[in-house]
């Protein structure tokens, strides 16, 4: 079986290496791959926004299976233009991928869906964001709608800080396309909780739950990063409440999506956010059998690690809208 993972950072090198102990010996192909991950697959030379040089690719080395990780890929619909081609992929459709792509869209799924969320509001124009942020409360979160690598999101702390940020956004093109919509949203304090899914559009699997540190310095504290320091061990106190978020809330957001007429089939997010997806992945299980850490499959809703270890407290940003 030929595999081709698309990508080339430190999310694919996991993949590739978790694929690379499936009991069916795979023959591994990335694109356009790393330096790490040359010695698990043969690594192309193809951007991984390239799709038609993917097709190209695909065809060439008679791939049997596409598994995306970059969200840019998804959301420009690689998923849609290989079907087209009858070509199997593993990820969302364009149209689904916008849970990922826009935060704005993600916030109206959620909305639509009463699923818990924080307050928020959109704008497309500078004036009537800063209009805005003269009456929020502080600390509020500014995040640009687009696809921003980790980086779009500011959690304020001043009012100075929070208009710095809609103007970098909107006037400076920081964040390029991507900011040029923002999304003005509460502030919640507490501890962050990853918990990330398979789906079909009918069945949810839930996997290992995880959190995200997302602030550079310690104590919380400066800008927020693409994710870093992940921990996939909780306490055992938090056991249920990970259980219930885990069967409600991805049920949930993945029937809204099907009630809105998008195609979730094989994954309902446009990826799976890159450090807590690559703690899971070192404790999950390949296919039947193959080596993992914690040998245990994301086959139930209620397998959850428990453990003497805490979750560290975060100043946790508002969910941005994936099915984490």
């Amino acid at each position: 079986m030929n595999i081709l993972v698309v990508g080339s950072g430190g999310r694919e090198h996991a993949m590739v290496w978790k694929l690379a102990q499936s009991p069916r010996k795979p023959t591994l192909y990335c694109a356009p791959g790393n330096a790490g991950i040359e010695s698990l697959a043969t690594c192309v030379p193809v951007k991984a926004d390239d799709i038609a040089g993917l097709k190209t690719i695909v065809q060439s080395e008679k791939i049997d299976l596409t598994v995306v990780g970059p969200e840019a890929p998804l959301a420009l619909g690689i998923v849609d233009e290989f079907r087209k081609s009858k070509l199997k992929i593993f990820g969302p459709t364009k149209g689904a991928a916008r849970i990922e792509a826009s935060k704005v869209f993600s916030k109206e799924i959620m909305n639509s869906a009463k699923i818990l969320t924080a307050r928020a509001q959109s704008f497309d124009r500078v004036a009537s964001a800063l209009a805005y942020l003269d009456q929020h409360e502080i600390p509020v979160v500014v995040k640009a709608d687009g696809l921003a690598q980790g980086k779009g999101v500011v959690v304020a702390t001043t009012r100075e800080e929070a208009e710095q940020a809609v103007r970098d956004s909107m006037e400076h093109a920081v964040f390029g396309q991507a900011g040029q919509r923002v999304l003005i949203e509460q502030f919640l304090d507490g501890e962050e909780l990853t918990i990330m899914a398979f789906t079909d559009g009918r069945t949810v699997v839930p996997m290992l739950p995880a959190q995200d540190h997302k602030r550079v310095g310690d104590g919380d504290t400066g800008p927020n990063t693409g994710a870093w320091a992940p921990i996939v061990l909780l306490r055992l106190a938090r056991w249920r409440c990970a259980s219930r978020l885990a069967t409600a809330g991805p049920l949930s957001r993945c029937r809204s999506l099907v009630s809105h007429g998008l195609s979730v089939s094989r994954r309902l997010v446009c990826r799976t956010h890159d450090c807590e997806r690559d703690a899971v992945r070192v404790g999950v299980q390949c296919e039947d059998g193959g080596s993992g850490n914690a040998g245990r499959a994301p086959v139930a809703q209620d397998r959850f690690a428990g453990g003497d270890r805490s979750c560290n407290r975060t100043s946790a940003r508002p969910t941005d809208g994936g099915l984490a």
